[in-house]
């Protein structure tokens, strides 16, 4: 009975097919120093059919969730920014027993799933200076485990490890530089001496193989690999990075526009070729809080190979004669188009 009412919500909700959002109201510090910001976000995409007739189609269930936290500092000259972000999402197509697994229910598959942590510390060159001695530190990675085929467990039952998980991957920079706030919608942030590490810590994750374009061996992460007992489980680089962000209104205050581009150049190895970081949004106002959103990010790391889109290939991914997954250096893209309600906290 519980199952069939939470259907029911989920349909019930779905069916308006919007997100809802809770946003910071933009205010001035408190007299603390400290400004503090929650967001939540969820959505649903749900399509049940009876019956269906033949070539109809079949179930779709998605369900969607963001989550985001703030806290930031400014009292004198010391400025302090700290951001966490939650982005997850499951998808299932069809219903009743598996095609994969007939002794189980059709899985979910994983749609989405990233986790972010942004700290940057700074002290103003003077008071109410533009520009800033600061240090960023930021980190990326997963928060559930993923299996081959993007599911959330072993669905064949054949005991295989997850592709991926916590920590495994997991992306920590950490740069020394100085920032500058041109104003209130333009900031740049360089620095000359960068940290970077790909950190792959399961051993069983780290192992697995990939062959890219060239029929080259690497982790599947991008750690160094040479066999199954014979790979790393970190990889290291020291170079710079640049990050600009600009942030404003538009169309008469109508929507808003935000675009965050970060560039990082390893010194250490290929340094002409640019890691890329690049996150964008287009948000307009439709009534009394709801917004149409478009987020296009873009994503290119030249030690990381990523999966290479192929229309004319199974799954839409390019893969060997043998089935292997190809992997290669690409620029990955991620787009997404919804309608959200904002809600102030």
């Amino acid at each position: 009975m519980k199952k069939a009412l939470l259907v029911v919500l989920i349909w019930a909700i779905s069916s308006l097919n919007i997100s809802v959002l809770g946003q910071e109201k933009e205010k001035e510090p408190r007299k603390d120093g400290w400004k503090r910001g929650f967001s939540f976000g969820t959505d649903f995409s749900q399509l049940l059919q009876i019956n269906p007739k033949v070539g109809a189609g079949e179930d779709r269930l998605g369900i969607g969730g963001t989550v985001g936290i703030l806290a930031n500092y400014k009292k004198n000259r010391l400025l302090w920014d700290n951001a966490v972000s939650l982005l997850f999402g499951v998808q299932r197509l069809g219903s009743g027993l598996s095609v994969i697994n007939p002794t189980l229910n059709n899985p979910f598959q994983k749609s989405l799933d990233e986790l972010r942590f942004t700290s940057k510390i700074g002290i103003q060159t003077k008071e109410d200076s533009k520009w800033a001695y600061a240090t960023e530190f930021t980190f990326v990675s997963q928060l559930t485990p993923t299996y081959p085929g993007n599911f959330l467990s072993d669905v064949t039952d054949t005991g295989a490890s997850p592709i991926s998980k916590l920590f495994s991957p997991a992306t920590l920079t950490f740069s020394p530089g100085i920032n500058y706030k041109v104003n209130e919608h333009l900031g740049f942030f360089f620095a000359p001496f960068s940290w970077k590490a790909i950190l792959v810590l399961d051993d069983e994750i780290a192992a697995l193989p990939a062959s890219d374009e060239e029929g080259n061996e690497k982790g599947v992460h991008g750690n160094d690999w040479n066999s199954p007992t014979d790979f790393d489980n970190s990889f290291h680089q020291l170079g710079s990075t640049t990050k600009a962000i600009l942030q404003n209104k538009i169309l008469d205050e109508k929507g808003t526009f935000k675009t965050e581009l970060t560039l990082f150049s390893n010194y250490l190895e290929s340094p002409q070729n640019l890691d890329v970081d690049w996150r964008n949004e287009i948000a307009m106002n439709i009534w009394k809080g709801l917004q149409l959103s478009l987020t296009v990010n873009v994503f290119y790391d030249h030690d990381v190979k990523v999966q290479i889109t192929d229309w004319d290939s199974l799954g839409g991914i390019q893969q060997t004669q043998n089935g292997e997954v190809v992997l290669g250096r690409r620029a990955s893209i991620t787009e997404q188009l919804l309608i959200k309600y904002n809600v102030v906290f």
